[in-house]
């Protein structure tokens, strides 16, 4: 009875009503995740997970975009059907991380309009709209953002508190590499958290939950540090500077922006610290997580595209500044209120567009259902071998059950797919090939208005997993390059004049990846051998003489190459 009587006094609590209002919003943003197709990211988050060839489900310790907590997610989200098995667990965790921050900014004694108050600021936010929503890594970064701030503020209470703030740490890092800057920010604004033992301690525990992310990193060749620090650069250009800016300023709600930076400047630090109740410095924490990410991204629109949701973990400092600024601020509060409710009524009625589309909308969340099966009626079985587009391939096996897979090719970036042995399984069948060459494609109209244009090959043949290793013979004439190449198949792979395989030289210029010339292949590759040829490329007068190439790529002419170079010495 007892029991009884404490449930109806919370539920009666400020803290029940929230607790009642994010339990509704989760109600609803399941019954959104339920109906609303998958984004691109999501489907490729998918595959890493359920299309992995021969391996069976691929939960591992790292993948080549991001950290792997965002596909336990999906795994564990796996035992309902369809979209809901792709988003269960990324919604759930939107609800547990607002409950977690609001015992950070709630007053000792808060009140049902401070519930209210702080309900608002979040559901009028369109970062945590739309975060609460799609299975995402930055979902997991919020809630382990939220996580790591209620264990830092009380790591000096109990030494258990320490092991959950390693914890934290190591969900950071196990959501997104930038969840590394929540900590540094953290601990610059609380600079005295250094004098703790107990903080030593969770750092070690971080690490030690951490190796095991690492050695897959090692084993692998550090592919996600060397994409994210050198593979997304592309130079400087204004408007990568003006376009983060401007999302920066939009993604938290534009019309909070005043508020929330005079919050910013009128905080003043705490003229206490009770270091038993309060380790955070709360003005300090929410100026350097605003000002520290704003900075560094910044610096980074400088080398290339900044995403929007990259500043997200700013999203807490918001709340936690705007929550503070109504308190002291009558007339801030009147405003907040009214703008909060007049956004959720925009957010509700875009959900109910995005969800129903009465105007026919084209884009990654709609018609994919109609479009790939579609795709798979014209395939009747066959594999589908997509050279362009990484996401393709995973949404065309979620929405047909059939398989797909995703060639690099030497122009765009790699991917998950690269660690993936499915097209191993294509071996000797008749597939479809999505084929760039529109002129001489064959092209199936999609209901969605867009078209597929593709070539049929019969008995494929695999060839990404040739190593080309290269060095450069002087030559007057040509470019001329000894490569030893070793074929890791188990059959050999044939000169084909019905179906020419090239080698093909490419190089950067103008930041751009260009075709250099081809030769054919006119040598027979012995299977799980490495055979030593000679290619002799033709001088380019449009070319720079001393221009070094980026590398080589082995393919059919019906398709583009992927990269397949393992190392040149020039």
């Amino acid at each position: 009875m007892s029991n009884n009587s404490s449930i109806v006094r919370f539920l009666k609590s400020p803290s029940g009503l929230l607790t009642l209002l994010l339990f509704v919003w989760w109600i609803l943003n399941l019954a959104q995740g339920a109906f609303m197709e998958l984004t691109d990211d999501e489907a490729y988050y998918w595959s890493w997970v359920f299309c992995r060839g021969t391996k069976g489900v691929g939960l591992e310790w790292g993948y080549f975009d991001h950290p792997p907590l965002v596909a336990l997610g999906i795994w564990l989200s796996s035992f309902l059907p369809g979209t809901l098995g792709v988003r269960f667990f990324a919604i759930l965790m939107q609800p547990l991380s607002l409950l977690i921050f609001w015992s950070l900014v709630k007053p000792s004694k808060p009140t049902y309009k401070d519930a209210l108050t702080y309900a608002a600021i979040c559901f009028s936010i369109p970062a945590l709209q739309l975060y609460g929503l799609l299975s995402l890594p930055d979902a997991y970064l919020l809630f382990s953002t939220a996580l790591f701030l209620w264990m830092f503020n009380r790591i000096e209470r109990l030494w258990t508190y320490a092991i959950g703030l390693g914890i934290a740490i190591a969900l950071l890092g196990y959501s997104k590499y930038h969840g590394a800057l929540v900590v540094l920010f953290v601990f610059l604004a609380n600079p005295k958290c250094l004098k703790s033992k107990n903080l030593y301690a969770s750092l070690f525990i971080a690490l030690l939950l951490y190796l095991p992310h690492l050695h897959w990193q090692y084993t692998h060749g550090w592919p996600s540090f060397e994409y994210h620090l050198m593979g997304r650069n592309r130079g400087f250009e204004w408007t990568d500077i003006f376009t983060y800016i401007l999302s920066f300023l939009l993604i938290f709600n534009p019309f909070f922006d005043y508020h929330f930076f005079q919050g910013l400047r009128k905080e003043k630090d705490d003229p206490y610290r009770d270091e038993e109740e309060n380790m955070i410095c709360i003005p300090a924490t929410n100026r350097w997580m605003t000002i520290g990410f704003f900075l560094f991204f910044a610096l980074s629109s400088l080398r290339g595209h900044v995403q929007a949701q990259w500043v997200l973990p700013v999203a807490f400092a918001l709340v936690w500044t705007l929550f503070n600024y109504t308190q002291s601020n009558e007339k801030a509060q009147r405003f907040v209120q009214r703008t909060a409710a007049a956004s959720i009524v925009l957010f509700v009625l875009v959900r109910i567009v995005i969800i129903w589309n009465p105007f026919d909308f084209k884009g990654e969340i709609w018609n994919n259902k109609e479009d790939y099966t579609s795709l798979a009626t014209l395939a009747d079985g066959r594999p589908v071998l997509f050279t362009h587009n990484y996401t393709a391939s995973a949404k065309y096996t979620f929405y047909t059950g059939q398989p797909a897979y995703t060639s690099a090719v030497y122009w765009n970036r790699e991917s998950q797919w690269q660690y993936s042995d499915l097209d191993d399984t294509f071996l000797g069948k008749n597939i479809l090939v999505s084929d760039g060459n529109r002129n001489d494609a064959k092209v199936l109209p999609l209901p969605s208005s867009e078209k597929f244009f593709y070539q049929e090959i019969s008995d494929y043949h695999p060839l990404r997993r040739l190593e080309i290793v290269a060095q450069r013979i002087a030559d007057s004439d040509f470019i001329t390059y000894k490569m030893s190449i070793l074929n890791p198949y188990p059959y050999d792979i044939l000169p084909d004049t019905t179906r020419p395989i090239r080698i093909i030289m490419h190089y950067y210029i103008s930041q751009n990846v260009q075709p250099w010339t081809a030769v054919p292949l006119t040598d027979t590759l012995k299977a799980l051998e490495t055979t030593e040829i000679l290619c002799r490329f033709s001088q380019r007068k449009d070319i720079p003489a001393d221009l070094q190439p980026k590398g080589f790529a082995i393919g059919y002419n019906s398709f583009c190459p992927g990269e397949n170079l393992k190392s040149i010495d020039n």
